[in-house]
């Protein structure tokens, strides 16, 4: 007779007995527990990857818009820059003629004072001094112009800043600074 072979199953939890006592009831507890924690956590992790889906659709959303935005703001940074230069040249101006100091004024002040071979390059006035800068054949033009600005009773502290001569230039160039009197209303 041929010997059968008998399956012996091995139950490390037995049913019976063991679920009764205490410690089986602990360890049922437990593996429960420990399956709801996994199942929970399973969940936590499907959850985190379908919402990756939501987040990058969301982000590159916002990344479009943020460039759009962008664009919007790069097109008018030429107008602004076209609208602060012109700020500044009102201002300029705006400080220019509201000053007591105007240009009919200065004119009439030096030009009657300028010698013939005299070319002004620049006046520039601020807080009541005149810089005066401008370029001549001799020097003798330069000192007459100094001594009939001293002549006049307006300018005060009249002074021979700057002279100087290029050799590939027949001109002298020459630096004048003054003050204006107080009393005077230029």
């Amino acid at each position: 007779m041929a010997a059968r072979k008998k399956n012996k199953e091995i139950n490390l939890l037995p049913q019976e007995q063991f679920a009764a006592s205490t410690t089986g009831r602990v360890l049922a507890w437990v593996l429960s527990t420990f399956r709801m924690i996994v199942i929970l956590t399973e969940m936590i992790v499907i959850i985190a990857f379908l919402s990756r889906f939501w987040l990058d659709i969301k982000s590159n959303d916002l990344t479009d818009e943020v460039d759009n935005e962008r664009e919007i703001v790069e097109s008018y940074s030429d107008f602004e820059a076209v609208f602060r230069n012109t700020q500044k040249r009102l201002g300029v101006f705006a400080q220019f003629t509201t000053s007591p100091l105007h240009s009919d004024t200065i004119k009439n002040y030096i030009t009657p004072y300028l010698p013939s071979d005299i070319l002004l390059k620049s006046i520039s006035i601020s807080r009541g001094e005149i810089d005066i800068q401008g370029s001549s054949f001799t020097e003798q033009s330069i000192a007459q112009f100094i001594s009939n600005l001293n002549s006049t009773s307006k300018l005060t502290e009249i002074n021979l800043t700057q002279i100087s001569s290029k050799q590939e230039s027949p001109f002298i160039d020459f630096s004048i600074s003054s003050k204006i009197k107080k009393e005077e209303n230029i």
